[in-house]
């Protein structure tokens, strides 16, 4: 039977526990059993004395269904193998109460799913009972005002009973976590809170919940929903009602409602052995004995890595705070128990965190990122891990420093080859991105180039076409003056001939008028560049004389090019790159040389200075518009500046200043309705009657003068 034992159940040594969370472990079974019965004859149950021995078994349930040998041979003698697994969950399910037991089923009975169980022995459990005395609500219960007695001891109907609540918390709407440490919350057998131990199992403690009911048998409104199937097992409810278990459940809930009947018989016969003085130890089950337990499974997601995950983790509620969680971790941690693996990984609850955190597992983001599909994402719950260090990492008794100090190097080989790796894809990436860069500024550039040979052929044609037109048009004078000459031999009749000629006049005026509009005359012989340029700016200046009162009526009858000096070209150059948007400069028109036409010789050499600012409504500067017709009321009679104009970045300004001599801080220029709408009401900014300011005389460059004349 040993033999057969030990292939589906592991035993470990015995263990010992005291309220300060020590741990020792017992040189022979006498004196163990001797410090554990004097224990518990001079410990309280509140006291901080408390001691419990306990033997840990780890155990694969689901190997144990699938064994020939499941209903004949017990893991633990004289406890059926369906009763220790229905006490198992019977303590999770009590300790977490928002995870069903469904789910508690299939996670301790899943297909690589170990669990460790902490064990006391029967005599330890009677001799504690018979130490304590018959109290009827069991062992660390408060005492209610109205407990019967019984021969000077209040009567117990479990040893089990102080550890657990007896109703569960409602269920919340998303699903907790499977390692919560705040689920169960109680007041000690005085009803004074019990203080959290930094360095006991301070995973299971909380504040006392809004939402959670009382520990009271008799507390109203407590339904059956509420509480759950388990909730008879660790407590000290006697209701004779145990809820139906549902006909679809998986082979390893069989017996589930038996067991339930079988504590409750066995904590009615204690009662009744303590009320006749017999011994209670025949009617101990393991629901007395079980004192903790912890469920983990090694993943197989990822071939070649091995990693641990805790699933489960749970202690009760009478035996917290004497160092049983933090024991149940070092023991997961250790190799000989769970294999050599490489990461430990855990959802931990939210009150949990600083618990598992206090024994080196880490709840860093992106290192626990790796392990985030190891296992389903539980809700309020953090995932985190404890990696194991180069030494210990051994079967054997003894770690060889040899192997550890291998195994550190090969893993900063690892890191050292991870990181470089790292470090080439990022520089493969940075160059990518400037050669990318290299090839764009090439491309825009071609494309610069292409546009710039595209407009110089634009211009050639424009000039061509200019002269072809100009050329047909004297073609047709010369025509028409001769077939005026020929007429007038041919024709006899005076009043016809006198007609004729008056219909000949107009139409000659009439060609020589768009002649004169094209900037050239019959004499001239246009062959030069600049002839094309004079014919674009007349152009432009017909156009923009269209929306005024004297469209039609203005012809350009000269176009004199401005010839500043290098040095005043730079200058402009210079100041229109300091502007905050140097791209941003156009041609305008100047609204200013009406009150000093004799500048415009100087201004055509030398550029702007300050003697050419305009005392306008909108301040002290250089007005300038792009509307002809506009910048021709402020200008001298039949004669107008065309300027480029570096504006920057512009201000809409609205209201009249006289005095303002700069634009606005952190603008090159302010745009506003204009003077003319001043005199229209200046209501508005009118389309049309906008007008420019700049204060700087270095931002205008003058281009050219048109003159021009009205018919």
């Amino acid at each position: 039977m040993a033999t057969s034992i030990t292939s589906l159940a592991t035993r470990l040594s015995c263990v010992s526990f005291d309220r300060k969370g020590g741990i020792s472990r017992p040189n022979t079974v006498e004196e163990t059993h001797e410090n554990s019965t004097e224990s518990s004859r001079t410990t309280r149950p509140q006291s901080a004395k408390l001691s419990v021995t306990c033997t840990p078994v780890i155990l694969e349930f689901r190997r144990l269904f699938q064994s020939a040998k499941f209903t004949t041979v017990n893991v633990i003698p004289g406890v059926p193998n369906r009763e220790l697994l229905h006490a198992v969950i019977a303590l999770y399910d009590m300790c977490l109460p928002d995870i069903t037991p469904e789910v508690l089923y299939f996670t301790v009975c899943g297909k690589w799913a170990k669990t460790l169980m902490l064990i006391r022995d029967t005599h330890d459990v009677a001799e504690e009972l018979k130490s304590k005395g018959a109290d009827k609500d069991g062992l660390g219960v408060p005492r209610d005002v109205g407990s019967s007695m019984a021969n000077g001891c209040q009567l117990t109907s479990d040893l089990t009973v102080t550890d657990l609540e007896p109703c569960r918390v409602q269920e919340s709407p998303s699903q907790c976590s499977p390692i919560n440490g705040a689920t169960d919350q109680s007041r000690t057998d005085n009803g004074d809170e019990e203080e959290v131990d930094d360095h006991g199992d301070n995973e299971a403690q909380g504040e006392e919940k809004p939402g959670e009911e009382t520990s009271n048998p008799t507390a109203a409104g407590d339904s059956k929903e509420k509480k759950g199937i388990f909730v008879d097992v660790f407590s000290d409810t006697e209701s004779e009602d145990s809820p139906d278990s549902d006909e679809d459940e998986e082979d390893f809930t069989e017996g589930q409602d038996a067991f339930l009947r079988l504590v409750k018989e066995r904590r009615e016969r204690r009662q009744l052995a303590f009320s006749q003085g017999q011994d209670p130890s025949p009617y101990i089950g393991i629901e007395s004995r079980l004192v903790a337990c912890a469920t983990w499974e090694k993943s197989t997601l990822r071939p070649g890595e091995r990693n641990v995950q805790i699933d489960l983790l749970a202690v009760r509620k009478r035996f917290r705070k004497l160092g049983i969680g933090k024991h149940l971790l070092q023991t997961l941690k250790d190799v000989s128990v769970v294999g050599l693996y490489d990461a430990l990984v855990v959802y931990a609850d939210n009150s949990a965190v600083d618990f598992f955190g206090h024994y080196g597992f880490d709840d860093d983001i992106v290192l626990n990122s790796k392990f985030s599909d190891l296992a389903d994402n539980w809700t309020n719950c953090t995932l985190m891990c404890y990696l194991p260090p180069f030494s210990g990492q051994t079967i054997m008794t003894e770690s060889d420093a040899g192997l550890d100090l291998k195994l550190m190097e090969l893993e900063l080989q690892k890191w050292s080859l991870k990181s470089r790796e790292a470090h080439q894809a990022q520089m493969a990436c940075a160059m990518k991105l400037k050669h990318e860069v290299i090839s764009l500024r090439a491309l825009v550039s071609s494309q610069q180039e292409l546009i710039q040979s595209l407009t110089r052929e634009l211009e050639d044609l424009g000039a061509h076409n200019f002269h072809l037109e100009k050329d047909y048009l004297q073609q047709q004078l010369s025509n028409l003056a001769i077939n005026i000459g020929s007429k007038v031999h041919n024709h006899a009749d005076q009043d016809n001939d006198s007609t004729d000629n008056v219909e000949t006049a107009k139409l000659i005026q009439d060609l020589e008028r768009r002649i004169t509009a094209l900037g050239v005359t019959g004499s001239e012989s246009p062959t030069s560049s600049d002839d094309c340029i004079n014919w674009q700016i007349a152009e432009e200046f017909r156009l923009s004389m269209d929306d005024s009162v004297m469209a039609g009526m203005c012809v350009v009858t000269k176009t004199i090019k401005a010839n500043v000096s290098q040095s005043g070209v730079e200058m402009f150059s210079t100041r229109c790159r300091l502007l905050r948007d140097p791209s941003l400069h156009t041609k305008m028109y100047l609204c200013g040389t009406l009150q000093h036409p004799e500048r415009i010789p100087e201004i055509l050499s030398n550029g702007f200075t300050e003697q050419d600012f305009s005392h306008g409504e909108f301040g002290v500067g250089l007005y300038v518009s792009q509307h002809a017709s506009k910048a021709a009321h402020f200008s001298a009679l039949g004669k107008l500046l065309l300027v480029e104009v570096g504006l920057g970045t512009t201000d809409s300004v609205v209201k009249a200043d006289n005095t303002r001599v700069a634009p606005p801080e952190g603008f090159d220029s302010i745009v506003t309705p204009g003077r003319l709408s001043l005199l229209s009401g200046g209501d508005a900014m009118i389309s049309g009657c906008q007008e420019y300011v700049i204060f700087d005389p270095h931002q205008a460059l003058p281009l050219c003068l048109i003159e021009y004349r009205l018919e």
